[in-house]
């Protein structure tokens, strides 16, 4: 059993001055996870993450949750590199003890994610906020009604629970994490922000990859900061500054390259010892 301080995380209940109560029709934004999805789908995707799967940070987590108890909004980002990326943060999560956390947690998904019965059924097992995709539709005035349906959701579900999104807001191509959308930027401001980096999940289920194969997982959790405008600065400046959190918690392969070739981010984010999920 990891041990935190103070207190134990599986101690810790979800706030629930407002009930969130959507029900499961197609056309809802809100879906709640499903206890047998949750149940299986956990399994088999705990099944390919590694037993020598790591989570760095935890100190960063219990502060983060601890601060959302007691009243504040918590906005978690990590970048994205496979449609497994949800569950395997719960299933890390469960394993280092974070059990009320990781079933609060409500994840924006995007519409390609309830595309097939397969994607579904994982989809399901995680509480969801359905959002629209750029290549959904072609129609800007549907694009403008849904998009503002989903942030309207976001809205009333962050008051209450952790809302977790990937500001890339697709799955890399490259294993490096790629562009943010500038419009985000609304999403977290004024929140407190978690930021996260998830290393390994390219190769469990990469883009182009139709079965998950097993693979060593790193999830790295950085200092939680609330989330200011940037003075002087436009939205895609202010997101920047943002998933700049993410980008130094990534190792060099995974990191956006600039225009002049190098990798960004400093690397000097500091990390607490890490914590080995319980066998």
């Amino acid at each position: 059993m990891v041990s935190f301080a103070p207190g134990q995380p599986e101690a810790l209940t979800p706030r629930s001055d407002t009930t969130i109560v959507p029900s499961r029709r197609p056309g809802d934004t809100v879906i709640p996870a499903n206890t047998l999805n949750r149940i299986l789908g956990g399994w088999f995707i705990g099944s390919f993450v590694r037993r020598d799967s790591v989570v760095e940070g935890v100190a960063f987590l219990h502060e983060a949750w601890e601060r959302h108890r007691a009243g504040t909004q918590l906005v978690v980002i990590c970048n994205h590199a496979s449609y497994a990326d949800s569950h395997i943060i719960e299933q890390l999560l469960l394993r280092v003890g974070f059990r009320d956390f990781a079933f609060s947690v409500h994840h924006m998904a995007g519409q390609k994610t309830y595309r097939t019965p397969w994607r579904r059924f994982f989809t399901f097992g995680v509480n969801t906020i359905k959002v629209i995709q750029s290549t959904a539709t072609q129609d800007p005035g549907l694009k403008r009604r849904q998009a503002l349906e989903s942030f309207k959701a976001f809205k009333r579900v962050v008051a209450t629970r952790p809302v977790l999104l990937f500001p890339e807001g697709t799955r890399t191509r490259t294993g490096r994490m790629g562009p943010t959308s500038p419009a985000l930027a609304n999403y977290l401001r004024g929140s407190l922000v978690l930021p996260m980096a998830l290393q390994g999940t390219e190769r469990m289920l990469g883009v182009g990859m139709r079965y998950p194969q097993a693979a060593t997982i790193v999830l790295r959790i950085g200092r939680p900061f609330i989330a200011q405008p940037v003075p002087r600065a436009d939205k895609g400046q202010e997101m920047a500054a943002y998933v700049q959190h993410i980008i130094d918690l990534l190792d060099p392969p995974y990191r956006p390259v600039s225009e002049t070739g190098r990798c960004e981010g400093a690397g000097s984010t500091e990390f607490l010892p890490r914590a080995r999920p319980q066998e």
